[in-house]
């Protein structure tokens, strides 16, 4: 897990290297699941929901 505590100034090449790296692997995250999201997405621009997990509503 990352460690965004800033305990002084020399803290934030650190903070500002793990953001990154969060953000890197967000992207890679969504790029991997690119079809899923998609489909999930038109799923709701169907139905206005998103999916089974709310037909309990």
């Amino acid at each position: 897990m990352l460690s965004l505590q800033l305990n002084g100034p020399e803290d934030v090449p650190r903070i500002k290297a793990e953001q990154i790296l969060g953000w890197v692997e967000h992207r890679a995250w969504v790029e991997r699941n690119d079809k899923v999201l998609r489909q999930h997405g038109e799923e709701i621009r169907k139905n206005g929901l998103a999916g089974a997990e709310f037909n309990k509503l």
